[in-house]
């Protein structure tokens, strides 16, 4: 529909707003102004923002590196206050895209010596642990259940 001609027929702003489905002063506006008002949000900004240059760093070093394990050093060493969807799909969008694959993540390089360690490597050299990827991990502990599960099937015989 027309709001300019619906205008000139006689009608009133309430009664074209109620006709177009819009405020009386959205119709009115338009009408002086003789533009359709621009409905514009200014993008808020994210909890992330200050701490994604350190997130591309450490994918830069490691691009395989899990969003739960960004998550969880973001809090701890950082403060994070955002919840792990958040860092999830940024992670997602930012990660390296290896061009050999065509695949998003190409394993770790291991560490260069260039910058301050990241906290998932202080981490793990401070606690001595051994991180390995998660499927790895799912893998060794589904291959320890499947070997259980066959010895309780052969009647606890080894």
């Amino acid at each position: 529909m027309d709001i300019r001609a619906l205008h000139r027929q006689g009608l009133t702003y309430s009664e074209i707003g109620r006709l177009v489905g819009r405020d009386w002063r959205t119709i009115k506006r338009y009408l002086t102004e003789g533009a359709q008002p621009v409905y514009r949000r200014q993008r808020a900004p994210s909890k992330l923002d200050p701490l994604k240059p350190v997130i591309d760093q450490w994918l830069a070093k490691c691009p395989r590196l899990l969003a739960t394990r960004i998550h969880q050093d973001l809090v701890r060493d950082y403060g994070f206050a955002g919840s792990y969807q958040t860092t999830r799909r940024y992670v997602e969008r930012s990660r390296p895209i290896d061009e050999s694959s065509g695949e998003q993540g190409a394993a770790c390089q291991g560490r260069s010596n260039s910058g301050p360690p990241s906290p998932v490597e202080k981490w793990a050299t401070q606690a001595g642990v051994n991180v390995r990827p998660r499927s790895e991990a799912r893998r060794a502990q589904r291959s320890a259940a499947q070997r259980s599960a066959a010895q309780r099937a052969r009647g606890g015989q080894s």
